[in-house]
């Protein structure tokens, strides 16, 4: 990002970090699960 100055641009990220982070984690625990078993 050669804007990551702008907090514009940290507010979109934050805002998609609160609303796909949780789907993300559980995703990221589903693949460990299916690589360890």
């Amino acid at each position: 990002w050669v804007v990551a100055g702008q907090p514009e641009i940290s507010g979109v990220s934050g805002a998609l970090i609160k609303q796909f982070g949780p789907i993300f984690l559980s995703w990221l625990k589903a693949l460990h699960l299916g690589i360890t078993d």
